[in-house]
Order: C-alpha cells, then sequence, then structure tokens
C-alpha cells in the first residue's frame, strides 16, 4: 500500500544543498521503513498540475523574498511565453545584485527571447544578451557559465541560425570555446568547438581537436566532414 506523507516547509530563502540536508534529517525518523523520499517544490507541483496562476504566485513570491531566487522565476515564465514579464524581472534582479554571476546569465537568457518567450524572435536584444553575458564573465572568470552561452550565442546570427555569424562574433566564439576546452573536458564545448572551427574553415585546430583529447559527441561527423573538404574521402 502507498502511502503518501506531505510536510510542508517554508524556507526565507533559495533552497540550497544545506536546507535539503537538514530538512531530510529532521523527517526521516517519520518515514523510516516506509519506503522512498521524494522532495517535491510546490510551485512546481502547481504548475504541473495546470495551476499556472497559483504556481507562479509561489514563483514571484520567493524572487520577492530574495532577488538571488528570480533566475528560476525567470526562467519559468520564458518557459510559460511571458518573455516581457521575464525581462522585467530579470532587470530588476541584475540591478540589485551587480556582482550575481547567475542572475546576470538569466538576464542574458531573457534578452535573447522576445517578449512572447521566443528564443531569438523578433524583437529580442542581442546586444543586450551578449553585454549580459561578458558583465557575468567578469564578474567570475572561474564561472563556465557565462562562455557556454556566450559562446553559444556568438556562434549564430541575428536570427538564431548557427553557422553563420558576423566574423568578429564568430572569432569572438572560438575565444571563448578555446578557453572552455582547455579548463573544462565535457564533451558538449568540445562538439560545439569543432563545429565552429569547421564554420570557420580553421582546419588545422579543428583536426588537433578530433586529433587530441578525449572523445566528444559527434566526433565522428566532424572527422568526416574534415576529411571530405581537405579531398581525402568520397562517399560515392
Amino acid at each position: 500500500r502507498r502511502v503518501t506523507l506531505t510536510v510542508n516547509v517554508d524556507l526565507p530563502r533559495r533552497i540550497e544543498v544545506a536546507h535539503i540536508a537538514a530538512i531530510r534529517d529532521a523527517i526521516r525518523p517519520l518515514v523510516r521503513g516506509l519506503g522512498e523520499l521524494v522532495f517535491e517544490h510546490r510551485g512546481s507541483k502547481l504548475l504541473r498540475e495546470g495551476k499556472g496562476v497559483e504556481g507562479l504566485e509561489i514563483y514571484r513570491k520567493m524572487a520577492k523574498a530574495d532577488p538571488k531566487a528570480a533566475w528560476l522565476y525567470v526562467y519559468i515564465l520564458l518557459d510559460m511565453g511571458f518573455g516581457a514579464a521575464a525581462k522585467k524581472v530579470a532587470k530588476a534582479a541584475a540591478a540589485k545584485l551587480p556582482k550575481d554571476v547567475t542572475i546576470h546569465v538569466a538576464l542574458g537568457w531573457a534578452l535573447e527571447h522576445d517578449d512572447l518567450g521566443r528564443r531569438h524572435g523578433i524583437g529580442h536584444d542581442r546586444k543586450g544578451a551578449i553585454a549580459a553575458y561578458r558583465h557575468a564573465k567578469s564578474i567570475d572568470a572561474k564561472d563556465m557559465r557565462p562562455r557556454r552561452v556566450l559562446a553559444d550565442l556568438l556562434r549564430r546570427d541575428a536570427d538564431g541560425y548557427a553557422g553563420h555569424p558576423a566574423a568578429a562574433d564568430l572569432q569572438a566564439a572560438l575565444r571563448e570555446y578555446e578557453a572552455l576546452v582547455e579548463t573544462h573536458k565535457d564533451g558538449y564545448s568540445r562538439a560545439r568547438y569543432a563545429e565552429t572551427l569547421l564554420v570557420a574553415r580553421k582546419l588545422k585546430r579543428l583536426r588537433r581537436l578530433l586529433d587530441e583529447g578525449p572523445s566528444f559527441p559527434q566526433r565522428g561527423i566532424y572527422h568526416g566532414a574534415l576529411l571530405a573538404i581537405e579531398g581525402k574521402f568520397d562517399a560515392y
């Protein structure tokens, strides 16, 4: 038989690992032997149940109580198509927290969207997004999150299509990816770096990336493309 125990916990600030650990340890004696212990955010639960107004109100109150929690409200607003509201919330939080990386990344992401929450839709603020990401990067050079989103935006054109950016943006994207693959060995960054090198026709650097270091998703595709460009392979 399934038994559900609901415990409502109100926290004054955004939830952190320490909060979860403290809550878990406090209620563990109550659920010992009953099976799994599941943590669920009340706002998320309401949204999943189709109670959009009530769910958004939970996140709105969180953002109002603590500007550091506004980033989550921004992303949820964008997901629900409230682009204009998301940008308003992000700008207000960024003004209050000029040294918060997460908030300024959220601001950049919001500015990449139009007022209806469509990424790179008509009226999105590309320049503003780039500026927000660069500001976030300047706050903490060791935080790779701003570099990832900045590089992804720079490799795109004004309409959001990858592969056709302005020459200056393409070179800037390459610099960001170079820094990412130098310090972080994640496959996603290496794959996007390979794609950008291919677009920029930096074939020697692409060859080094493919031949050296760990593998990454779609490595074979870029290797095949390089062979075809070099005239070393003809599929027909």
